[in-house]
């Protein structure tokens, strides 16, 4: 076998870098994206790791069943979202509308101790995009001597 195929194999060198950059930039990834419930930190995984003989690869993507909104996030959205059928959203803030704690002794899903409250909106303006993914991967490739 010449020294590139021994290089590229999955005890090689080459392959070896491959992996620890794509698994560094999943980790950053995690970092980098939206704490609203951590969902989407925790759907970030490195995948796809491999070699052909003639190059080795990975992919930091997210796991779609764990987070399926996520593309919304890395990409936005292409304008104000509506509510189906005219009826309203809750949105929950910190600030106006209805509290979304219950009363001490009552169990249920809450917002937390300090989270504000929810209000109630037919129409809201989009998301930008958030390429966490990006920026992960690119602080890897940063710290791994690649830019």
């Amino acid at each position: 076998m010449s020294r590139r195929g021994l290089a590229l194999m999955v005890a090689g060198p080459v392959y070896r870098h491959v992996r620890r950059i794509v698994e560094d930039g999943a980790r950053f990834a995690a970092i980098e994206a939206p704490k609203r419930s951590g969902l989407l930190a925790r759907a970030v995984g490195a995948t796809n790791l491999g070699q052909n003989g003639v190059m080795a690869y990975g992919r930091v993507s997210i796991n779609q069943r764990m987070a399926p909104y996520a593309k919304y996030v890395v990409h936005g959205t292409t304008g104000p979202i509506r509510a189906r059928s005219g009826g309203l959203m809750p949105i929950h803030g910190p600030i106006g509308g209805w509290p979304t704690r219950l009363p001490h002794g009552h169990h249920g899903r809450t917002a937390g101790p300090d989270l504000g409250v929810v209000t109630f909106k037919r129409v809201v303006r989009g998301q930008a995009p958030n390429d966490f993914l990006g920026r992960g991967l690119q602080t890897a490739l940063a710290i791994n001597g690649h830019v």
